[in-house]
This record gives structure tokens, sequence and C-alpha cells, in this order.
């Protein structure tokens, strides 16, 4: 392997290395532990250990592929799993993008230049589904409502946000992926996203440093206050114990 085959495939492993583990860690360590999770864009819901360390009791996958759809059913069961590519109506037939990276597989086409060197392989034809419609899903099965919703798909997470009203009043937290520039064609971006969610009160809080690509958690209102207060207290703490040290210090130097 020549050193530009082995940065591709470095770049690749990045990509496909789950960021949404440091959101579900951040959400858990200043929200709460989720009693319920919804990973939209499951793959073969590589996240499931991570989710399960958590301690997250309910997961449910969403998954338009259909041959991962059969493996994710082997793997998990079939009442968690809700198959249909993620969109503003139900029941439609679309196209379905093929990637030679099977997780950038999108209803979106990639943009040929792409710093994954990802290429388009071919497409099929999948059933879309809406997310109010999965969440009436889990409600009839007597399910728990998700608290939190990871959206990982490709390009498509604004279309997804346009029929979620469900989720939001149930006031569910959402992990979305975001780009700042099109890494598919005519993808809502970054500022598209943000300026969704902030017509509904909720916040972007994590990350702070942002990439030209990256995942971000928003907080619905309810969970905002729990967030602000937790962050508040940690602060406090942390403040105290730089003061102590420093009072330390003083003493250390003072002896000396």
């Amino acid at each position: 392997m020549n050193d530009q085959s082995m940065i591709l495939q470095i770049k690749r492993l990045l990509l496909s290395r789950s960021e949404y583990d440091d959101c579900v860690k951040h959400y858990v360590q200043n929200v709460n532990i989720p009693e319920s999770i919804l990973h939209c864009g499951a793959h073969l819901g590589e996240e499931y250990e991570v989710y399960k360390k958590f301690g997250i009791d309910e997961i449910y996958w969403n998954e338009a592929q259909p041959n991962l759809v059969l493996q994710l059913k082997k793997l998990f069961g079939e009442s968690n799993i809700f198959q249909g590519a993620l969109s503003e109506k139900d029941g439609e037939t679309i196209d379905f993008f093929i990637t030679d990276n099977s997780l950038s597989s999108s209803t979106r086409i990639i943009n040929p230049v792409n710093e994954w060197s990802i290429k388009l392989l071919n497409k099929i034809e999948v059933k879309s589904i809406t997310l109010n419609t999965i969440l009436r899903r889990i409600q009839l099965n007597k399910g728990k409502p998700p608290n939190l919703i990871i959206l990982d798909l490709q390009g498509g997470e604004f279309e997804a946000l346009s029929q979620s009203g469900i989720a939001f009043e149930n006031q569910s937290d959402f992990v979305v992926e975001m780009a700042q520039y099109e890494i598919y064609k005519n993808q809502k971006i970054e500022s598209d996203i943000i300026s969704f969610f902030e017509t509904i009160d909720y916040k972007l809080v994590y990350p702070i440093k942002k990439k030209t690509h990256y995942d971000a958690l928003f907080l619905s209102p309810r969970s905002q206050q729990e967030y602000f207060k937790t962050i508040k207290v940690l602060k406090r703490f942390l403040s105290l114990r730089k003061s102590r040290l420093v009072d330390l210090l003083y003493v250390i130097k003072k002896a000396i």
C-alpha cells in the first residue's frame, strides 16, 4: 500500500468512527441517562455497545438499505427495527445512492470531489418513512418514547426534521450530523439546521469547537434547564478547586 492509499484509508476510518459516542457521553454526564434512544441511519448498529455501556435500556434503529435491515433484525430483533429512508412523506419510492463506503450511502448524491475520495457505485429504490411515523409505531408497541434521537443521514437530516412534530411535542433531544458545506448535492448545511432548531427554542450545546463536518447535540427547552444547572455547578466546583490550588501553591512558596 502506497502512502496515498494509506492516507485515504485513515481518512475513511476516521469518517466511519462514530462521534455520536462523544455527544451521547456529554448528554449522559450533563442531562440524564436516556431511557430510550432512536438511531436513524443505523448501518449495522455499530454504536450498540456504546449505548449499552451508558445504561440505555431501549434502543431503536432506523435504516433504509434492505440488506442492512435484514442483518439488523438478526442482531436486534424485528420489533426495534424500522425500515425506510427518512423523508418528508411516507411510502414514496425514492432513489438511494450506494457508495463504495457503505456508511456514506444516502438519498442524496455525494459530490464527486470529496476529501475521502468516496465514489458512487449504483442506486437502488427504497421506501420513504417519516420520523413521526416511527415514533407512532413505537408508541403503538408500548415502547418508551425516545429521549434522544440520532440523525445520521448523510445529508438528509433537514428533511427528516421537517416531519418530527411528535418528537418536539415530547421534547426529545437530538444529535444531528452537520456540515458547513455541501458534501452531498443540494443538502441543507449547518446554518440551515441551526436556524431550524432556533425557531423551536432548541439550543446547540455541544461541541464548543466545531469542525467543517461534525455531530451536534441540540437540547429541548426542558433539557436545557437541567443542562445549564449541571454546567453551573461544575463551573463552581472547578472554580473552588482552582482557588484552593492557588492557596496551596502560595503556602508552598512561603514555606520554601
